[in-house]
């Protein structure tokens, strides 16, 4: 039975800290000043004491006297420890009120962010992108719906690269890049840490962009005027001349378009696309293809009245990522959660995005619009971005990637390193993660 009882008390300190080690050091003193009081009379009678209560009056006023200030002092004694008690409860109360409010501060945090995950999933549900494909000399219409959606808008781009490639492959970073801006970009840490070719970045950047907004008229004009001070003007404007010269597969010009881009003996005329730049550029359709072309590329590549190709996904694309940069953004923000509690949050919406997905999020994450998110400040391009704040690498938010290849050997891993990747990760350091993971724990 002394067993049980000490187990229950046992249990109790440890659910309550009104009965912590300074209650039970004081309260043996106590005991034993008790035990000290009830002996005293026993004691103070004996004739060895040497007390002649004859000359000291009555025993009981003697004893009376003498144990007063015993009993006093027992007596403040028990009233602190009342107060002791009372002050432990308090405390318990403060602190037992203290975590209902962050534990319901945490749930209403998690409940909204659940919301949010609803709402990510309802935006992908409500994606739909309606094209032409031509196959077998027919022009087939095909809508996609939901996450293969960013299937498609994959594909648009890895055309829109192969299409560009040769016109790209020489360029140097005095072709691309205003010396002001490179300049900053090459004081950023993490660019260099990372090892990310200039070029390279620059293209994915200003492909990507054209892909996200279009080649339209006013897109034109947006995306000029938005790498203005970044990368050379010439250099931007020609990346659109050849991008927007694509028609639709539905429209009428779609075989001019096919038959322009091949000669006879099928070389792809993208090869000379610098002949096709600059004032030569009508000559040169004249010499080397027949009169209807030649029209083709007078009446229409030069008044580029026809519906593009590349029409841009902004509306269909803009609310998804804001809406998830907000998402990763608030869970983060969260002062009463663990890095452990938030990387569990954010997984159950990464479990929500497919690998298309998560690649068209890379892309996005490396352009203009995207880089905010752990690589370039838009406004301080030569200041990087604090590693606490690297949400992509800090909830592996690309990890299910099947392939480290986005498309011309652009290596995923090259711009995320200390993402482990799920299906490849061959430049994952276990110790260099390991050391993030402290500072996401600061």
């Amino acid at each position: 039975m002394y067993l049980c009882f000490k187990l229950h008390l046992t249990g109790m300190m440890k659910k309550n800290d009104v009965f912590d080690a300074r209650f039970w050091k004081i309260l043996l003193l106590f005991c034993i000043g008790i035990v000290v009081i009830i002996l005293l009379p026993y004691f103070l009678t004996k004739s060895w004491t040497d007390i002649d209560f004859s000359t000291t009056g009555e025993i009981g006023d003697t004893i009376g006297g003498i144990m007063g200030p015993f009993i006093a002092i027992a007596s403040a004694l028990l009233t602190f420890l009342a107060f002791w008690i009372q002050y432990k409860a308090n405390e318990q109360l403060k602190n037992d009120m203290k975590n209902q409010e962050t534990r319901y501060e945490k749930e209403r945090i998690e409940n909204k962010f659940f919301e949010m995950v609803k709402i990510h999933r309802e935006n992908v549900a409500e994606l739909t992108y309606t094209s032409y494909s031509a196959k077998y000399n027919e022009k087939i219409r095909e809508t996609a719906l939901g996450r293969k959606v960013f299937k498609v808008i994959y594909s648009d781009f890895k055309h829109l690269w192969s299409e560009l490639s040769n016109y790209l492959i020489e360029k140097t970073y005095d072709d691309i890049y205003m010396d002001n801006y490179l300049e900053k970009l090459k004081k950023n840490d993490e660019i260099s840490i990372r090892s990310i070719d200039g070029i390279e970045y620059a293209k994915l950047d200003i492909l990507y962009t054209i892909i996200f907004l279009g080649c339209g008229k006013d897109d034109e004009a947006s995306i000029i005027k938005m790498f203005e001070g970044r990368y050379k003007k010439e250099f931007v404007h020609n990346l659109l001349l050849l991008t927007k010269v694509k028609p639709k597969v539905e429209s009428e010009f779609w075989e001019s378009w096919i038959s322009l881009f091949k000669t006879t003996s099928g070389i792809n005329i993208l090869q000379n696309y610098n002949d096709f730049l600059g004032l030569n550029l009508f000559e040169n359709c004249k010499q080397d293809f027949d009169k209807g072309r030649s029209d083709f590329i007078i009446q229409n590549y030069s008044s580029f009245t026809y519906d593009k190709y590349y029409g841009g996904h902004q509306f269909r694309l803009g609310h998804y990522f804001r809406h998830l940069y907000q998402a990763i953004n608030y869970i983060d923000n969260s002062p009463n959660h663990s890095y452990l509690e938030k990387y569990e949050q954010v997984k159950i919406l990464r479990g929500q995005m497919s690998s298309f997905e998560q690649i068209l999020f890379f892309l996005n994450s490396v352009s203009i619009f995207g880089r905010i998110w752990e690589l370039e400040d838009k406004k301080c391009p030569d200041i990087s971005i604090s590693k606490k704040k690297h949400l992509i690498t800090k909830y592996n938010l690309i990890k299910n990637i099947s392939n480290s290849d986005i498309t011309d050997n652009i290596n995923v891993e090259n711009y995320y390193p200390d993402i482990k990747f799920e299906a490849f990760g061959t430049k994952f350091n276990i110790e260099r993660r390991r050391k993030l993971e402290e500072i996401y724990n600061s």
